[in-house]
């Protein structure tokens, strides 16, 4: 593999994305690679701290797009010095979060647009998919209240989303310039080995 490079894994609630960045973080670790591990709503700043909570009590919905946006511009900097100083950034969610959760709320084109003031996107997305009764069944072993985002209509409308997602997402920059984001679904079923054993197949086919 070459270096840096910055991955995300994405998919709906108890879909494994934490426990799949943390055997790719240990992956690359091995093979001799530095690597930064972030996930959204970073732990990281005061906006990122105050997101959790409200997810935990499901107030202001209609603030967590724009709350989403400053956690990831406030996070910025240090993946970009953690890229700049040649390492691999591996984060849990990205902004298609925000695309597939908030679109019932505000209109896709908006929720773009206030992307635009972002100076970097990621490489590859990974996208584990999981059925909805798979994943609030594994939600359910974790013995702890739902979140607002871990009930079974919003997991169901969330599988739809992401499996609407498109291959290549293109974002427009500040600038005018085109970045693309390569989009990859992965098949999240099976044993934690087995699923990491896909991830690195579809990872390795994918860089240069």
């Amino acid at each position: 593999m070459t270096a840096p490079h910055w991955i995300c894994i994405e998919g709906i609630d108890g879909c494994g994305k934490d426990r799949q960045a943390g055997m790719l973080v240990d992956a690359l670790t091995a093979r001799g690679e530095a690597v930064c591990a972030e996930r959204e709503p970073s732990e990281l700043n005061e906006t990122g701290t105050l997101l959790r909570c409200w997810l935990a009590t499901g107030e202001h919905p209609e603030a967590h797009a724009a709350l989403f946006l400053a956690d990831r511009l406030e996070s910025e900097p240090y993946r970009l010095r953690a890229l700049a100083a040649g390492k691999w950034v591996v984060q849990v969610r990205s902004l298609l979060s925000t695309l597939v959760y908030q679109s019932e709320r505000w209109p896709v084109p908006y929720l773009e647009s206030m992307h635009q003031r972002m100076g970097a996107y990621p490489d590859i997305v990974f996208v584990l998919e999981v059925p909805v009764e798979e994943a609030l069944r594994r939600i359910s072993l974790r013995g702890q209240p739902s979140e607002i985002y871990e009930r079974r209509e919003t997991l169901e409308r969330a599988h739809a989303g992401y499996g609407a997602a498109r291959p290549v997402y293109r974002w427009l920059a500040a600038d005018g310039s085109a970045r693309f984001t390569t989009i990859v679904k992965v098949d999240g079923v099976g044993t934690w080995d087995a699923v990491h054993a896909r991830l690195m197949a579809l990872l390795q086919g994918r860089l240069p």
